[in-house]
């Protein structure tokens, strides 16, 4: 018998993410940090180095810490991102693993760190660096093990 989470949509916008909380007692959190704060905040150039990536991780995990309750407590996590969807090839909805993200968070950081974007099979922007940043971030520092993502 399938068991009825609690489901947690993110958003991320601009400047915030928004976590929102369907079917829980939970107040939506609002976190100070989105894909274009990320890229405006941390990062110098198109391809930033790996001293600004490590700073813009540890800034949103502080950012995170903030919020004890955005820790994973057996919930879905979904979220509608038409960018997110296109770098993770998502069609419909669908649920990505941690493994199948972190593969494609690797792509972006060796592209960053010099390896050229058609080797990689990748389309990058600093602005899909920054947005695949904030997901593996979400995931592994809050500890959700999947995402449902879709347009």
């Amino acid at each position: 018998m399938k068991e009825n989470k609690t489901i947690r949509e993110v958003k991320i916008e601009n400047n915030t993410l928004q976590f929102l909380f369907r079917g829980a007692i939970e107040n939506d959190i609002s976190c100070n940090t989105g894909s274009a704060y990320v890229t405006n905040t941390y990062f110098s150039s198109e391809y930033p180095n790996s001293a600004e990536i490590e700073r813009a991780l540890e800034n949103i995990e502080i950012e995170f810490s903030k919020h004890k309750e955005l820790r994973n407590n057996n919930e879905t996590l979904i979220c509608n991102n038409s960018v997110l969807a296109e770098m993770l090839s998502v069609e419909e909805e669908t649920v990505i693993s941690r493994n199948i993200l972190e593969e494609v968070f690797n792509k972006y950081i060796d592209c960053a760190c010099g390896e050229p974007a058609h080797i990689l099979g990748i389309d990058y922007s600093v602005e899909k660096l920054s947005l695949i940043i904030l997901v593996r971030t979400i995931m592994y520092y809050l500890g959700f093990n999947e995402i449902t993502v879709s347009k």
